[in-house]
Order: structure tokens, then sequence, then C-alpha cells
């Protein structure tokens, strides 16, 4: 139940749409990812949504991680501290927007999903703890 929903926090996190300041388009979570690994090699972490991709990555790949791990504390420490990665590159992209109201709104109204299979992963856990 609780790895279900830790891929569909994945799922949901990658399909946040956001909007790329002066008028440059739009573009989904997923390709920042993809698109943030060159960047790394390169040196270039000057721009504010390549490091939201970065922390965004290591999120995802810490969430990958807790699947193989066995130990249950180790595993929930591993989830929590990729999911609180995964917030705060939701919350960086929403701040970079924060000047216009539509860029702001557009990963507001496409993270709402996220957020809500977010809550529902950190009530499965306490759930098992208890």
């Amino acid at each position: 139940m609780m790895k279900k929903s830790i891929i569909i926090v994945l799922i949901l996190h990658s399909l946040i749409l956001f909007g790329i300041p002066s008028g440059h388009g739009f573009g989904l979570m997923i390709l920042l990812d993809i698109l943030c690994v060159p960047m790394i090699f390169q040196n270039d972490l000057e721009e504010f949504f390549i490091v939201a991709g970065i922390i965004s990555l290591t999120g995802k790949l810490l969430l990958i991680i807790s699947f193989f791990v066995k130990d249950l504390n180790t595993k929930n420490s591993i989830v929590v501290i990729g999911l609180i990665a995964l917030l705060i590159s939701f919350f960086l992209i929403i701040i970079e927007n924060s000047n216009d109201t539509m860029l702001t709104l557009l990963p507001l109204i496409f993270g709402v999903p996220f957020l809500l299979y977010l809550g529902r992963v950190l009530y499965l856990m306490n759930k098992k703890l208890v």
C-alpha cells in the first residue's frame, strides 16, 4: 500500500507544470530533473530552476532507494528526507515565480494532488509505526 502511494507521489510530482519567467514557456518537473543532470557537471548552478531540479532529483532518488531498504526505521527516515526534498523543490518553483500570478497558480494547481498524496504517505507511515 505504501509503495503504491510513494510511486503515485513520484508521478504526481513529475507532472507538476511550472512556468518559466520571461516568457520562455512552460515545463514539467520531470523535464527539469532530466535537464539539471548535465548542468551539475558543467557547474552551471546559477539558475534557480536548476537548483530546484537537483533537489527534486535527489528526493526522487531517495524515494526509489527506500524501496530496497529492509530496516523499517532507516526506510522511514529515507522516505521522510525524500519527501522533504520534493517539498523544498516544489516551494522553490513557487517562490521563483511569485512575481507573476499566473506562473504562481500553475504549480499550485498542479501540485495539489501531489500534496494530498504526500499527506497520505505520511499517514500510512504513521499508521505503520503505531
